[in-house]
């Protein structure tokens, strides 16, 4: 059980993730959206289990369920892990420093009560990739009280950020330009289209996958824009898929968000290269601390921008990474 924010984390990062990495064997189903932030879900575990909750034991999945879907209620003994992924979210009005410290705490056992993810100062932050590490290592968010859409601006146009799209932009393409209404069809088609890897044999694979699903008049069209797309991507030059490719560029993104983690814990970011990074050594109420001592600074509030939710791939299964 994953639960996140809105529909980005469910119908983009982890519906990606998923397919990157097969590997893990969850489901797009298992991600509950709760639709709110982690204030919201600290107010709601105080209103079922009262002011000392943190001496509960808490059953995540029934106050997540509770409040969603009342009406088929479920319990952490039906799951084998349970997640949260929330925003950091300063600037919410009902921010506050002792309560996300109480939630990052208490969370802290996946296969128990949960294992609370949080991200600054947003789950985009994963788009987040530069020429070179040391120039993310460090990147801050030195406006922190702004609302979020400043920092989505921040990452709008990104390569990363079109390389995620990719999905959602070929299937609206089909959708909206070409009139294709079956969705599990689109679906199909889009994963056909994203498994194209030969550059010699890219206009007659996109042929055989149009051919049949489009209506005669629009056909060589479709494949004519289709073949622009594919043929300009850096996967298809390199003989993978979209999927092989976007495995390497999280591995990429996780590694580096790992060693920005460790950076910011020690106090150092510039470590030696060779220093051994283990998920098993990044302490993420640490980290909380640190972030919220920084951003609570009088004179250039800030913090550092980091990922953590990307981290269920190494917690999985350290292996993935290499």
């Amino acid at each position: 059980m994953i639960v996140v924010e809105g529909n980005h984390e469910k119908n983009k990062l982890f519906s990606l993730l998923f397919d990157c990495f097969p590997e893990l064997h969850i489901d797009k189903d298992d991600v509950w959206i709760y639709g709110t932030n982690i204030y919201q879900l600290y107010n709601d575990i105080v209103k079922e289990y009262g002011d000392d909750w943190i001496e509960t034991d808490i059953d995540l999945p029934f106050v997540v369920s509770k409040k969603k879907y009342p009406n088929a209620l479920r319990y952490k003994s039906d799951f084998i892990n349970i997640f949260l992924v929330f925003d950091y979210e300063r600037q919410d009005p009902n921010f506050s420093e002792e309560k996300i410290l109480q939630m990052q705490s208490y969370f802290k056992d996946a296969t128990d009560v949960g294992q609370l993810y949080i991200n600054y100062p947003m789950v985009e932050s994963y788009q987040e990739l530069t020429d070179s590490l040391d120039e993310f290592l460090s990147k801050k968010w030195q406006y922190p009280m702004k609302p979020g859409k400043y920092y989505k601006k921040q990452v709008k146009n990104t390569i990363m950020q079109e390389d995620v799209e990719l999905p959602n932009r070929f299937d609206e393409i089909l959708f909206e330009r070409f009139h294709m209404t079956d969705q599990m069809l689109r679906t199909q088609c889009v994963r056909k289209l994203l498994s194209l890897n030969n550059v010699d044999t890219l206009f007659g694979d996109i042929t055989s996958i149009l051919v049949d699903n489009l209506d005669i008049t629009c056909k060589d069209t479709a494949i004519g824009q289709f073949y622009d797309l594919i043929s300009r991507r850096q996967y298809v030059k390199q003989g993978i898929t979209y999927w092989q490719y976007m495995r390497q560029m999280f591995q990429t993104i996780i590694k580096m968000h790992m060693r920005k983690a460790i950076g910011i814990q020690l106090h150092n970011m510039h470590l030696n290269s060779e220093y051994e990074i283990e998920i098993g050594g990044i302490e993420l109420d640490t980290i909380l601390s640190l972030q919220n001592e920084a951003s609570q600074k009088v004179m250039d509030p800030f913090i550092w921008i980091l990922n953590t939710c990307i981290f269920i791939i190494p917690e999985y299964n350290g292996r993935l990474l290499k």
